[in-house]
């Protein structure tokens, strides 16, 4: 009996350990795929001009909302950026079902899907929730390496936003979207 006690208070602290609360920040160095959250001042680029070639850029409004998509192909490596900057007088929430913040579909010339941001990825089940103050944006960053990329003429980058809600206000799946071209 003393053992089986002692048994289960030791499970018990073992698994006491692996379930310590950890807060995530916005605020720390991008990672891939990571949102960062800056000010106006530090996204001077925001507004970028569509260029031609391996790099591209679109932008559309959504709700007092600038989201641009910016997209680049150097050394064999898709580069992508997706930016919601906050342009209301005011802080906005927004809210995502889970860890799956943002989609990237890369398709080539044929609109064959070649690269899929999502594909073989498990994302959080939690809701996350990021607040982006006036004049402020949320940025995603995502890189992708394939030999095969120079191969490809034309890539159609598509990236999309996943938020279910911005101000306690439904978003449809696939309302904050944009398709960026690239060609050689």
């Amino acid at each position: 009996m003393k053992k089986f006690v002692i048994m289960v208070c030791m499970l018990s602290f073992i698994t006491a350990c692996g379930t310590g609360e950890g807060e995530e920040s916005t605020e720390s160095v991008p990672v891939t795929g990571q949102g960062e959250q800056h000010t106006d001042s530090e996204n001077n680029d925001i507004d970028k001009e569509e260029k031609q070639g391996d790099q591209g850029g679109e932008s559309m409004e959504y709700r007092d909302f600038l989201y641009s998509v910016d997209a680049s192909l150097e050394d064999n490596a898709l580069q992508v950026s997706i930016t919601l900057k906050n342009e209301a007088e005011s802080a906005r929430k927004l809210e995502f079902s889970s860890g799956h913040q943002f989609d990237i579909i890369v398709k080539d010339q044929e609109g064959n899907v070649i690269y899929d941001y999502a594909a073989d990825r498990m994302f959080t089940q939690a809701f996350i929730f990021e607040e982006v103050g006036e004049s402020e944006a949320l940025t995603f960053n995502d890189q992708w390496y394939s030999e095969s990329l120079g191969d490809y003429e034309v890539l159609q980058v598509e990236a999309t936003l996943l938020p279910f809600a911005i101000d306690d206000e439904e978003v449809e799946k696939g309302d904050i979207s944009l398709t960026v071209t690239l060609t050689k």
